[in-house]
């Protein structure tokens, strides 16, 4: 049995593009999206967007109606493709910031029609106002939270009291610096880190002082005595252990309350990627190019924002010739891994290699080799990706979404790249916003 919908989710620029047409007019302004279902009650709007001018039967500054013709296209475009139809409309001139009787009486004459055109397919409704987004089940009167992803996250939530509850005292200056409203809206993201090693970590640590207290931590590899110059909270007598299970004591010492859920297992995996499908932002820390395939790939198929990081120090005989680190924000609007090419097919395939295949190939030479690893450097760009996410979930001022760090100049750089209009993974004509109509390995 289908679990009801709670939230719908946006990409950016949808809604942002909505806004500015409805703004421009007196008039109300329809829009038609298309959405799929994704894991953990949610629906992803693929796309969409204003309605031609001739779509509309009547229009005025306190209604529109369109026209029964273009309503049969849009449903017979929603049943072909098998996608929940969202019917939305912006109320520009009403004070009220809530769906009117006059919306209420369409929506119970129009869903007998989309129910009986759209078996299985629930449809929805979105009501643009000045004061933000309502959705709902058309003719429910059902409420759904809007929520929209892109390079900054907005929440469009309905009365959780876990949004205005009081602000703890150990909070204090970071609330004076970002504000009440964005210390909640850290406290109530559910967290996904993805790598405990020495970036992961150093993430985990800041994460939970800042008081996010909601974690899943994947990691399939245990503590070597290697690892821990940069492994934080990590001690002797932990060589051998999960790295997920030292990141949740260490968590827990910050922060007694925090739900943490520790994975011992490889990112690729099904299992793993269905429980990565229920947090709201990921943080990938891997050095494993498949892995972070995998993942990269789930945040554009679910519209779940994240950022990756990483550092690499290149020497020669001992000395340090190259210190590079690099941070990048994975969401709707923003150019992937293989667009940006930190990832790539060669590189996923050596590592799916066996010892001997990588004997036996030429071009692996160096390739498996123990990496230099200090923990300045992967304080620097935990740092940063973490200041990404505040940028991002809190609104705290900043516009970099993809950094580069050179640590020998002492220079960080934003970059911009662009995304290819036909990449599988963040383009429309990709896997991107497909959810459960699609799988989440892979292969």
């Amino acid at each position: 049995m289908e679990r009801d919908v709670t939230e719908l989710v946006f990409p950016s620029p949808l809604l942002a593009e909505y806004r500015r047409a409805a703004w421009s007019t007196q008039h109300e302004t329809c829009a038609v999206f298309f959405a799929y279902p994704a894991p953990h009650d949610r629906v992803l709007v693929h796309d969409g967007g204003i309605v031609p001018v001739d779509a509309y039967a009547t229009r005025s500054e306190i209604a529109a109606q369109l026209t029964p013709a273009f309503l049969f296209e849009m449903v017979q475009q929603a049943r072909k493709r098998r996608a929940r139809l969202i019917l939305s409309h912006s109320h520009a001139q009403l004070e009220d910031a809530t769906f009117s009787v006059m919306d209420d009486l369409g929506e119970a004459a129009l869903a007998p029609y989309l129910d009986a055109k759209l078996p299985g397919l629930e449809p929805f409704s979105a009501l643009l106002t000045r004061s933000g987004v309502l959705g709902r089940r058309i003719g429910k009167h059902e409420a759904v939270d809007i929520v929209e992803v892109g390079s900054t996250i907005r929440r469009h939530l309905l009365n959780d009291p876990s949004y205005s509850a009081a602000i703890e005292e150990i909070f204090d200056r970071q609330a004076r610096a970002f504000g009440a409203a964005g210390h909640r809206l850290i406290a109530n993201c559910k967290v996904a880190i993805v790598g405990l090693g020495g970036t992961g970590s150093l993430v985990a640590q800041q994460l939970a002082y800042l008081g996010v207290r909601n974690f899943v931590l994947v990691d399939p590899k245990l503590l070597a005595a290697t690892n821990r110059n940069r492994v934080v909270g990590a001690v002797a007598a932990d060589v051998g252990l999960a790295k997920v299970d030292i990141a949740r004591r260490m968590i827990l010492s910050v922060a007694e309350n925090a739900q943490v859920e520790p994975i011992c297992d490889d990112a690729t995996r099904e299992a793993v990627l269905e429980k990565l499908a229920g947090v709201q932002f990921i943080f990938l820390c891997t050095d494993s190019h498949t892995s972070r395939a995998a993942v990269s790939k789930l945040c554009y198929q679910l519209l779940i924002p994240g950022v990756d990081l990483g550092v690499n120090i290149v020497t020669s005989d001992q000395r340090i010739e190259h210190i590079v680190g690099r941070t990048q924000m994975l969401a709707p609007g923003l150019p992937c891994l293989w667009c940006c090419g930190a990832i790539g097919a060669d590189a996923i395939r050596r590592e799916s290699m066996t010892q001997e295949q990588q004997a036996a190939d030429p071009y692996f030479t160096g390739q498996g080799e123990p990496q230099a690893a200090v923990i300045s450097l992967n304080s620097t760009m935990a740092s940063l990706a973490v200041t990404m996410f505040l940028s991002a979930v809190a609104r705290v001022p900043g516009q970099a979404r993809y950094q580069r760090y050179d640590g020998i100049a002492g220079t960080i750089r934003s970059i911009t790249a662009t995304a290819d209009e036909r990449c599988i993974v963040c383009s429309r004509y990709g896997g991107f916003a497909r959810g459960s109509t699609r799988s989440l390995s892979l292969t």
